[in-house]
Parts: structure tokens; sequence; C-alpha cells
């Protein structure tokens, strides 16, 4: 093995429609021209060490990763709990049974992997889509859910949109 695991310094781009994107809301300023003090995540990208375990990247590759199950997922700078999606991708997909991906919805399959996004999506689930509204719910003060509640029990699959 020529790659074992490391560790690797990585830029994130400040996100459209998140906090720190309105840290600069009257005039962008330049940090790399010294127009603004460099601060990661405002004024600048975030830094984040990020760890790469090549010995086992066709694992990780071929399954869903275990902070679907911890953190959850979102986008824009909200996020919701999405442990029971995980759960039912492992019933529906299977799950890896031994190795660094154990435990885990496998996605070995073009099909799994649609199946992936369909289940995780608030555009194609309509439990998460209640998820997601009730997290922008907690960020804008006012009520969203209702938006999603006439679909809460859609969820759409690989098998409805195969031709």
């Amino acid at each position: 093995e020529v790659l074992g695991v490391e560790q690797d310094v990585v830029l994130t781009p400040i996100q459209h429609d998140s906090p720190a994107e309105m840290a600069q809301a009257l005039d962008v300023k330049d940090w790399k021209l010294g127009e603004v003090e460099p601060l990661p995540g405002k004024t600048m990208p975030s830094v984040t060490v990020v760890t790469r375990d090549y010995p086992n990247l066709s694992a990780q590759f071929t399954a869903l990763g275990p902070l679907m199950a911890k953190v959850g997922n979102g986008g824009k700078g909200i996020a919701w709990n999405t442990k029971h999606e995980v759960e039912a991708l492992g019933a529906l997909n299977g799950v890896h049974i031994e190795g660094a991906a154990k435990g885990l919805p496998k996605i070995e399959t073009d099909i799994d992997a649609a199946e992936v996004i369909l289940m995780l999506a608030p555009e194609t689930n309509g439990e998460v889509a209640i998820k997601a509204w009730e997290a922008l719910s907690e960020i804008t003060g006012r009520e969203h859910a209702h938006l999603a509640l006439p679909k809460e029990d859609e969820k759409i699959r690989f098998r409805d949109i195969q031709a």
C-alpha cells in the first residue's frame, strides 16, 4: 500500500443561502488583497481537516456514509435528522456485513444510487419534506411544514419512475 490514512486541509467555499453568505452583506471585500481580515467562514472559505482512508476507499464509495445517520442531511444552512431514512435504505438496498462499511446501506448499483437520492430528497419523500420545512421553520420563526403536509405519505421509488 502506497497510501494509508491521510489528512488533507480542504477549503470549503461560503455557501449560497447560508448565514455565512450574509457576513459581507453590503460590500464584498477580498481578504487576499488585504481589504479585510481573513476570517474562515466569514470573509474567506472555511478550513476543514478531512481524513482520507485510501485502503478503504472502495468500501466508502459503495456505502452511504455514517454521517447521514449521525448528523443528518440538509443544505443552504439548514439540516434535519435522517436516521429513519438511513434505516429504510438499509432495508431496501441491504447493508454491508463486514469491513469499513459494516452496517451501512449499500450503494453498489445504479438503482441503489437512485434509491438513495429518492429516499433522502425532500422533493421525492414527503416525510423528508416535512423535516426540511420544520428545519427552516426553526431558523425563520415561521411555520412552513404545512406546505408539505398534503404530500407527507408520498414516497417515490425507482420502480415508480422507470420506463
